[in-house]
């Protein structure tokens, strides 16, 4: 309720989101584009996959699965069999799986950099407090 009055108060910021969103969502949509370039010699167009794949994430963010986990890869997969003239060989279920696979080894980096950097924050937050609270010397 208290996001509802804040945008009532300034509609410009629900412009700006709503600008923000969709250049996510085309973002995303280019992404899965480049990965079935990568893949495949023949791929639905651009267009087709900002069709598709923006209602295929919606499914993904569904809480039926831990972090939509073969939901979106089943959703992928389904709206690009509905496209009227996919290239025989493409399969929108390895291209979803690819997409998976490379979100996945980036959570894998970040998770090595927050193991290596565990502890370090609290040792600095603990120096500052040690800091704070030594008396000042003149």
């Amino acid at each position: 309720a208290r996001a509802v009055r804040q945008l009532r108060s300034s509609p410009q910021t629900l412009f700006l989101l709503i600008g923000m969103s969709v250049c996510v969502h085309t973002l995303l949509a280019f992404t899965v584009y480049l990965i079935s370039v990568g893949v495949y010699r023949q791929q639905p167009t651009l267009a087709q996959h900002l069709m598709v794949v923006p209602p295929g994430m919606a499914a993904g963010a569904l809480p039926l699965a831990p972090g939509g986990i073969g939901l979106q890869e089943g959703a992928l997969a389904g709206l690009f069999k509905q496209l009227p003239d996919l290239p025989e060989q493409f399969s929108g279920l390895l291209v979803a799986t690819v997409y998976r696979l490379i979100t996945v080894a980036i959570c894998g980096i970040g998770l090595v950099i927050y193991l290596l950097n565990q502890g370090r924050e609290f040792r600095f937050a603990k120096t500052l407090s040690n800091a704070a609270d030594e008396p000042a010397q003149a």
